[in-house]
């Protein structure tokens, strides 16, 4: 609205004249609310920014931990001794995550993750004897051969619960 006939006027230099005044006649309040806007406009910004900036996920430095391997019983290990780690780590190895990613090695294949029997063995020897070592083999044949029997029974359980039904 138009509260007040007062004119508002940029000068060029020193001297102020209608003819050379840039803004022309502009309602002082309407100039007020309009810088008003445009300061609201630029507060609203500036809070987006924070607020992506704070929702931002930054990674900075990574934190390696190495583990001994030692004797494991993971069932899942189909042929010669088992590997797993040890609950405590021995070294922290720490570096920035650009530095790593630089120089990181390929990403392996799942065939090559995988460790032979023979390399698991060669990687425990000096650690544990070859009675160790096999009993650890046979304890997770045993628990292998138990969870198919479990398996098996579950199947024919339900089959005997389908025939009760049934009958």
């Amino acid at each position: 609205g138009h509260g007040s006939d007062s004119t508002v006027s940029l000068s060029i230099g020193d001297e102020t004249s209608e003819s050379e005044d840039i803004l022309g006649r502009i309602d002082e309040e309407e100039l007020r609310c309009s810088i008003q806007s445009h300061i609201d406009v630029l507060l609203f910004e500036a809070d987006e920014q924070e607020e992506q900036e704070r929702k931002r996920v930054r990674f900075g430095t990574l934190s390696f931990r190495l583990f001994a391997i030692t004797l494991g019983d993971n069932p899942g290990c189909a042929q010669g001794p088992p590997l797993t780690i040890e609950w405590d780590h021995f070294a922290t190895r720490e570096m920035q995550i650009d530095d790593y990613e630089e120089h990181r090695p390929w990403r392996r294949s799942n065939q090559k993750l995988k460790i032979s029997w023979w390399d698991r063995r060669s990687m425990l020897r000096d650690q544990f004897t070859s009675l160790e070592v096999l009993d650890a083999i046979e304890a997770v044949r045993r628990v292998r051969e138990q969870r198919l029997q479990t398996i098996e029974r579950q199947r024919y359980e339900k089959v005997e619960i389908l025939t009760q039904r049934f009958l």
